[in-house]
């Protein structure tokens, strides 16, 4: 089955569908889907511009030059600090925040582990520190 799959709607909505192993989906579980459904949490009422789909993770930008990622977070590909512990430590379900907030961000993209972002500059600007590669998203 295919690991996601990601629509921009012309208003800024995502929809989705896949195998949602390691929660790419953004959807709040680990449940394959199908079908169609809406991306929500905290991309409610926000109008996403640019979406890119790495190895079980995903990245959006929003027209408020937040980024936001989810799903495999192992060897830091979401951007984010885990602490480790359980099953799916290494994994969101739901889209989060990361760094600060960016000014333009007019594309981004991601591949396997690795996700570019281009940005005019970066408002707040925020550092990663800590253990993040392990151990892994199951």
């Amino acid at each position: 089955m295919i690991s996601q799959v990601l629509f921009v709607l012309v208003f800024g909505h995502l929809l989705t569908f896949g195998s949602n192993k390691h929660g790419q989906l953004g959807v709040g579980d680990y449940r394959k889907r199908l079908h169609l459904v809406k991306i929500g949490g905290e991309l409610t009422g926000k109008q996403v511009l640019n979406v890119a789909c790495g190895d079980g993770y995903t990245v959006a930008a929003t027209s408020d030059n937040e980024v936001y990622s989810w799903g495999n977070g192992e060897n830091g590909r979401l951007g984010a600090k885990y602490d480790g512990k359980g099953p799916n430590s290494m994994c969101t379900a739901y889209p989060r925040p990361v760094f600060g907030s960016l000014h333009d961000v007019p594309n981004l993209a991601a591949r396997h582990w690795h996700t570019i972002i281009i940005a005019e500059k970066v408002l707040n600007q925020k550092t990663i520190r800590g253990r993040i590669s392990s151990p892994s998203c199951k």
